[in-house]
């Protein structure tokens, strides 16, 4: 008889249900080390604990320092006294920075903002930038439209200034005119928040003020002690410029010469999505929120900042540019020369020649010894067409005007309700321009007070179309749509489809002004 001997080897059974014995306990392995896995919720769980405890910990402080300050305020000084108090042998720091009091966790680098009624953010971790100071990203960039410049930090912002301004061997940063190169903003900055810095104690790029001393970079770009300079603007770029719809914010510049953000940048190509707050002064020469010198073309640009020219050009956008489109203006303008017309102009969007400016407006106040309007100076030389745009700020200038100051080719689509003043010896004032070639679809309700004044233009020099006035004129020679056409005599001009239904308080009525106080033309 045959004796069959049975195999000890694993049947195809075993070896199936062995396999998905393991698939089951890799699945659950992931499931625990993997993403989201228990392990991973296990760490979020402990940091979360954390942060409630951090936030207790600044909240019980906060309460207790309103309820120890007489007015119930929270104030720096004895928010951290509380916090010392209640971090037990954490290293924690209270710091006030643009205005706001945080605290800052060192062993764990979280911030929270602390409101002024005792409120607690949620925690705010400080941007570590590889390779602050450096545009290129460590070489990896090269300005080409596909790998543009990147400016991530106020170090990258101060290295673009310096290499436009000649560069600086000793910090490593070549001379660069970035001729037809493309540089972005990837966020908004803030020259007063330390988060806007990689290291705002950083003493290596110098006595960037020029007040003699050097300190902290964040101290040195901040400082609005008398001689202190402030950020230099960038020169001689000849490149595109994107922002991308972030700001600079809290930008400090004083000096003689031009002031801007960009200056001198005749082969600049565009300039596009960024706008600046602070304060922008020249004590010499002409300044402006965004460009002073180039002809840029400026599109989505906004300037909050108050912005003062000693001479030449005052702009809230650009005194430069040739094409603008799409920007605004809320910052306070002025050009503080007295040498009146072409030596003085002040523009809420920009100045004169011969440029074409569209779908802007104005609310700040405008004021000049020469030419000034609400969205742009003009010029005596060059003509500015301005289309669909509008103002709300007051005018004060030898040539005001609540769009265009002084001779325009073709104002259209726009109006002013800002009140206009004019000054000096020649003391035009309007509510659109004080002359254009042609003027059509626009509207007054500003008050106008000058020497010689319209509602609509100062002086006929061309067709005035589908216009209307409500806005009071007081002067010497004036009327509700057009002052006078004695300076050009020009007698084929037309006044069509117009209409003024306000006062006019006027010695002198030209045959244009209405002597009526409700005139159809």
């Amino acid at each position: 008889m045959k004796k069959y001997i049975q195999s000890k080897g694993i049947t195809l059974v075993s070896l199936i249900i062995t396999i998905i014995i393991l698939l089951i306990l890799a699945a659950v392995g992931i499931g625990t080390l993997g993403p989201g896995g228990l392990i991973e919720k296990a760490e979020e769980a402990k940091t979360q604990a954390q942060i409630d405890e951090e936030k207790e910990i600044v909240g019980a402080s906060a309460v207790q320092s309103a309820g120890a300050n007489r007015y119930g305020n929270i104030e720096k000084e004895e928010l951290a006294i509380y916090v010392a108090k209640n971090a037990g042998n954490r290293d924690v720091e209270v710091i006030e920075d643009a205005n706001k009091i945080y605290v800052n966790f060192k062993d764990t680098e979280r911030y929270y903002e602390v409101g002024n009624e005792g409120e607690v953010s949620n925690p705010i971790l400080k941007e570590e930038i590889e390779y602050a100071g450096d545009i290129t990203k460590g070489g990896t960039l090269d300005g080409t439209v596909d790998k543009p410049y990147e400016i991530w930090c106020i170090e990258d912002l101060v290295a673009f200034s310096i290499m436009s301004n000649g560069g600086n061997t000793e910090l490593g940063l070549a001379s660069n005119t970035f001729t037809d190169k493309y540089v972005l903003l990837m966020r908004t900055l803030d020259f007063n928040s330390i988060f806007s810095y990689n290291d705002h104690m950083s003493t290596k790029y110098g006595d960037l003020n020029a007040d003699g001393a050097t300190d902290t970079i964040k101290t040195e770009l901040t400082k609005t002690a008398e001689g202190c300079v402030g950020f230099t603007p960038i020169s001689s770029f000849k490149g595109y410029f994107d922002g991308r719809g972030n700001e600079i914010q809290n930008i400090y510049i004083k000096k003689e010469g031009p002031a801007a953000l960009f200056v001198s940048s005749w082969g600049a190509k565009s300039m596009q999505n960024i706008g600046v707050t602070g304060e922008i002064t020249s004590t010499t020469e002409g300044a402006a929120g965004i460009l002073v010198g180039g002809s840029a073309t400026m599109e989505n640009c906004w300037n909050k900042a108050k912005v003062t020219a000693g001479s030449n050009d005052a702009a809230g956008i650009c005194t430069g540019g040739s094409i603008i489109k799409n920007c605004y203006n809320t910052g306070d303008v002025t050009n503080t020369s007295t040498g009146g017309g072409g030596y003085s102009m002040a523009g809420g969007i920009t100045v004169g020649y011969n440029k074409t400016v569209e779908n802007c407006y104005n609310t700040g106040e405008i004021k000049s010894g020469g030419y000034a309007g609400g969205i742009a100076s003009g010029h005596g030389n060059g003509k500015t067409t301005v289309r669909n745009c509008y103002n709300t700020g007051n005018i004060q200038s030898e040539d005001a005007g609540g769009i265009l100051g002084t001779n325009g080719e073709t104002i259209e689509n726009c109006y002013n309700t800002g009140n206009i003043k004019g000054i000096s010896n020649h003391q035009f004032a309007s509510g659109i321009t004080t002359g254009a070639t042609e003027i059509k679809n626009c509207y007054n309700t500003g008050n106008i007070k000058g020497k010689v004044i319209g509602g609509i233009c100062a002086y006929l020099k061309g067709n005035i179309t589908n216009c209307y006035n409500l806005g009071e004129t007081t002067g010497n020679q004036g009327g509700g749509i057009a002052g006078t056409n004695y300076l050009y005599g020009i007698s084929g001009a037309v006044i069509s489809n117009c209409f003024n239904i306000a006062d006019v308080s006027c010695a002198n009525y030209d045959g244009y002004s209405g002597r009526n106080i409700r005139k159809k033309y």
